[in-house]
């Protein structure tokens, strides 16, 4: 399993909800994508507005065979809308990563 880690930093608490509440539709549409196992969508403590996107696939190819769609161009355009572009400093939010280890049954069967 690989995992693809992005972050998302929203405007404020609204766009934070509103930015969780697209995020359920978009997951459902990646559950229909072919090796597409999971994804996560974590709330950081000390900054509610700084969303971690834990995305786990059976390969990055799976990933990246569907980031041209339009379909998957249009979910990132609508949570686009609520996030902050300031607060990203130039650095790349999405990071690359294999699962070594695990406690998830699902992650382990579909591998």
């Amino acid at each position: 399993m690989q995992i693809v880690i992005s972050h998302a930093y929203t405007w404020d608490d609204p766009h934070t909800q509103a930015y969780i509440e697209l995020s359920e539709s978009f997951n459902g549409w990646l559950e229909a994508c072919d090796g597409f196992v999971s994804r996560s969508l974590v709330a950081d403590f000390a900054d509610r507005t700084h969303l971690i996107n834990l995305r786990v696939w059976q390969s990055i190819s799976h990933y990246e065979a569907i980031i041209n769609e339009p379909e998957y161009r249009s979910h990132i355009a609508g949570l686009s809308e609520h996030v902050d572009p300031s607060r990203y400093n130039g650095s790349d939010v999405r990071s690359y990563g294999d699962i070594v280890v695990t406690t998830e049954d699902a992650w382990r069967i579909s591998s």
